[in-house]
């Protein structure tokens, strides 16, 4: 007669299965322990390089900020010559270098406006569209700005196409932006002289729609005037 079999148990089925997860992850790291090893390190190797990548932005923005505070006055000033060169023999380093050094750290991003704009005023205008170009859109101010940028400096080319273009995105980036019915207005004046007339009307419109106590709301009426004659 055979043995009445034994009931096992939840608490041992439970215990069962714990040591067959064990012994299948014990095997698992026996066979693949060069593996986890150096996958183990290459982590540590990147939370390192984490961490003295986000020191380094640290660093850089302090020392962007250091330097910036020095050559801004000179800027201020209109001596953009000295604002992108700087100083030789001197602690005044200029707002090319400044960028060439820590342009990637935030502060750079605002010295990379200084020098598109030191670029623009010395009317060196392909220099300053290469500047403003590089300007990341992680800062909404200063995207706009460097749109806006670009616009001025197609507007001193003659493009005034590309111009109005430029100042549109520079309206659109973000819809708080104190300068959007400027940047808006300059879009429609340079569409009338693009003769883009319906862009222009377009532009103009959404002046006088969504910032309608703004000094430009009143002076857009003329504009729409000229475009209305030349339609």
């Amino acid at each position: 007669m055979l043995a009445k079999r034994k009931k096992i148990s939840k608490k041992e089925i439970k215990e069962d299965k714990l040591i067959t997860y064990y012994s299948k992850a014990l095997e698992f790291v026996e066979t693949y322990s060069k593996q986890l090893i150096i996958g183990i390190g290459v982590l540590a190797v990147i939370v390192a390089g984490t961490v003295i990548y986000q020191n380094k932005i640290t660093s850089n923005n302090l020392a962007a900020t250091a330097a910036l505070s020095k050559i801004i006055p000179k800027y201020e000033q209109k001596n953009f010559q000295t604002a992108i060169k700087g100083q030789p023999g001197t602690d005044l380093i200029g707002l090319k270098s400044i960028v060439d050094n820590y342009g990637s750290s935030e502060q750079g991003e605002v010295a990379k406006l200084y020098l598109g704009n030191s670029y623009y005023y010395s009317g060196k205008y392909d220099e300053a569209l290469k500047v403003y170009g590089d300007i990341s859109g992680s800062q909404p101010s200063l995207s706009a700005a460097a749109f806006a940028g670009q616009g001025a400096c197609f507007e001193a080319k003659n493009d005034y196409e590309q111009a109005a273009k430029e100042y549109e995105k520079a309206a659109h980036v973000y819809k708080f932006n104190a300068l959007n019915s400027s940047y808006l207005l300059h879009s429609g004046i340079d569409y009338i002289k693009a003769k883009n007339y319906n862009a222009a009307k377009t532009v103009l419109n959404l002046v006088k729609k969504e910032y309608k106590t703004s000094q430009e709301a009143k002076e857009v009426d003329k504009y729409l005037d000229v475009v209305e004659l030349k339609t």
